[in-house]
Parts: C-alpha cells; sequence; structure tokens
C-alpha cells in the first residue's frame, strides 16, 4: 500500500493554539508512515513551526507574505504539492489565502480536509469583504471532504454560518502532551502572588482591559501582594507598555516576550487568567492545567467546555470587569483555594484532553483515505 501524502497548509502570523496543535500531532502522522509538506507564508513568528517540520524531515514550502510577491516558481513549486498529495489539510479556514487553497483542493479533487478552530467568523471592517468571503467558503465547503473543529462550539458555527451538514463535521479537542512538563512539584513559595496572562499582545486576548483591572486592584480594592507577568508579542506591545506606564503599574505587570518554553512561563505561577474577547478552546488554558494552575476566564468560546465553574477554574459573565477582579482578588487572599481548583484542572486535562485521545481521533480521519 502506497504511503498516503499530505500536504498541510497553514497561513497565520503568529504561534497560536492552531500550530501548536500541529507541533503536537505532527511526529505521529511522520511515525505512522504518511508523507507530509507545509506551505505557509513567511512570517518571522512562523520560524518555529518551519524548523520544527524541517527538523522531522518534512518539505517546507514558504510563500512570500505578500500574495502579490508570488512568482511563477512559487505558483509552479505550490501547484506541483498540490497536484502529488492525496489530502490537503487546511489548518485554519478563515484567511483570505487558505480559502484559495480550498478552491484549488477541490477543483484538483483532492480530498479536502479543513480544521476550523474559531467559535466565530474574524470581524471586518470591509462588510463587501466579509459578505464575498461568506459566499465563496459556503460555495466550495459542500465540496470539502470534512470539517475538524476544535469545540462543539466550532462545529455550531460552521453549521449556521458555512451551512455545512453536520454528519460531516467531527469534534477534535486540543490534546496536551503530559509527558513534556516539568517539575510539578516546583511552586511559588513566595509571599507575592503570581499571574500569568498569556497570549498574542493584540485586542482578542483583553491585555488592555487587564491593565485596567489591575489598576483597579492595586487603587481600589488596595490589593498589593501580586505580580503579574504577560508573555507573548504582538501588534499592540508599545500600547500596552506605554499604558502600564501611565497608570504606574511598572511594579505590578511585566512584559516578558514571547517563548515556547512551557516550564518558564507556568512553573510557579498561582493562577493564570484569560481576559479574551473570545477563543476557542484556548491552549494556554490547556497548558496551565497541566501544571495543576488553575484559570480565571471570561465565559467566551469553548473555554466552558474545561472550566466547571469554581471546581476547576472561574467563569465570569463575558466583559464583567468588576467581577473578573473581585475573582482575582479572592485568588490572590485564598491560595489554598488555586491549588485545589488546580489539581482538579489537571485531573481533568490528564481524563479528556490527553494528546494521545486528539492523535487518535485525527488518525482515525486520515485512515480513511489510505
Amino acid at each position: 500500500m502506497k504511503k498516503l501524502r499530505i500536504l498541510i497548509q497553514t497561513d497565520t502570523y503568529a504561534m497560536g493554539g492552531a500550530e501548536k496543535y500541529l507541533m503536537e500531532v505532527l511526529p505521529y502522522l511522520t511515525d505512522h508512515g504518511y508523507e507530509v509538506n507545509l506551505i505557509c507564508r513567511d512570517f518571522k513568528v512562523i520560524s518555529e513551526l518551519r524548523n520544527f517540520f524541517i527538523g522531522l524531515n518534512c518539505p517546507v514550502l514558504s510563500l512570500p507574505k505578500n500574495f502579490l510577491s508570488l512568482t511563477p516558481v512559487h505558483i509552479k513549486k505550490a501547484l506541483k504539492l498540490l497536484l502529488s498529495s492525496d489530502v490537503v489539510f487546511i489548518n485554519k479556514i478563515y484567511p483570505t489565502k487558505s480559502l484559495l487553497f480550498i478552491i484549488s483542493g477541490v477543483l484538483l479533487r483532492k480530498k479536502v480536509v479543513c480544521f476550523e478552530h474559531l467559535p466565530g467568523p474574524v470581524a471586518s471592517n470591509n462588510w463587501l469583504r466579509s459578505v464575498i468571503l461568506r459566499f465563496l467558503i459556503r460555495l466550495v465547503m459542500f465540496n470539502v471532504e470534512c470539517v475538524l473543529c476544535s469545540t462543539v462550539q466550532c462545529k455550531e458555527f460552521c453549521i449556521s454560518y458555512y451551512h455545512y451538514p453536520s454528519e460531516k463535521i467531527k469534534v477534535i479537542e486540543h490534546g496536551i502532551d503530559l509527558s513534556r512538563i516539568g517539575d510539578l512539584s516546583i511552586r511559588n513559595n513566595n509571599k507575592l502572588v503570581r499571574i500569568a496572562l498569556v497570549g498574542r499582545l493584540c485586542e482578542q486576548k483583553g491585555q488592555l482591559s487587564f491593565i485596567e483591572m489591575v489598576d483597579q486592584l492595586v487603587n481600589k480594592v488596595n490589593e498589593q501582594n501580586f505580580e503579574v507577568e504577560f508573555w507573548g508579542d504582538g501588534e499592540l506591545e508599545s500600547r500596552i507598555k506605554a499604558q502600564v506606564l501611565e497608570k504606574g503599574l511598572s511594579r505590578y505587570i511585566h512584559l516578558k516576550g514571547r517563548s515556547l518554553n512551557k516550564n518558564e512561563i507556568f512553573e510557579d505561577k498561582d493562577f493564570i487568567v484569560i481576559p479574551s474577547v473570545w477563543e476557542a478552546q484556548c491552549y494556554v488554558l490547556l497548558e496551565a492545567a497541566s501544571f495543576k494552575i488553575p484559570a480565571i476566564a471570561f465565559d467566551v468560546g469553548g473555554i466552558k467546555n474545561f472550566i466547571t465553574n469554581g471546581v476547576n477554574g472561574v467563569l465570569i459573565s463575558p466583559y464583567d470587569k468588576l467581577e473578573f477582579v473581585k475573582a482575582v482578588h479572592s485568588f490572590i487572599r485564598d491560595r489554598d483555594l488555586c491549588k485545589s481548583m488546580g489539581i482538579l484542572a489537571y485531573d481533568k486535562v490528564v481524563k479528556d484532553f490527553s494528546k494521545e485521545k486528539m492523535v487518535n481521533k485525527l488518525l482515525t480521519v486520515f485512515k480513511e483515505y489510505e
């Protein structure tokens, strides 16, 4: 039997949950004997993903950031990969460039498998562009072999927004490789409570909103026994730095930059906060839980699939900053509560969100096309 040839296309400029997902499953695809290629745009921040593929002897085709810069050589190489592949795996549906690969795969009669990570469409300031994209996606999605979703909410979105048949949608939750976790006995034994907010520095992740909450904690609640680390980089970095300085919060908020080292980020934290405007499953939530660290989060997207409010974390009604501040303050004042919820969060990861479960579900999909 010939090897299944899979072409993975991802169109992104950030190392987020969708990209971490690829890094988790890729070794299993190659170990299973599949030939895997990657097509992505040449963004600097995605270099870790490219290097990871190359390290597993998987060829990578990097395309220019601007598609207007495509040369005949780029197009020829992309077409060659498309023609030689059995399955075209689209890692994100919503970017415009991904849509081009979906259409190309469909026209070339390839098995096109899409992974939708979002609970809803990315907002666009151009309403005409949004209408056209929605029409095109609906048109081509009927010819896609199947859609994989990271949450039930994503599945519901695909049915309502794309009008995609529910029987062709499979839910495959993200999973965590617990074997890569460091020493869980290392904990923050200082009197100062340590909090992490992990994610790209952008509107979606809510860092600016959380700065306002920290300001309330310090100046209205009179709570000073904590510090927050912002892990990530992005377009709002300068605004975030300016707001921290303007509000005099440099003692409490520290920007740490971007890191793929989970131990460095989570090892000595008491809890994390997720003040996001929207999320899919939120990979960071699972990463923190694998370190027995609970989360306080706005109840958006698929976060409720993991957090049971008051049991293994705290859910706050979307954008209720006052209640969010109260929850953070209660965690700062009751570290035993943090620890007990963190243990239950860890148990949830082990039971329902292991990497093995995720990979086995994905391999079952690809076995259908062997």
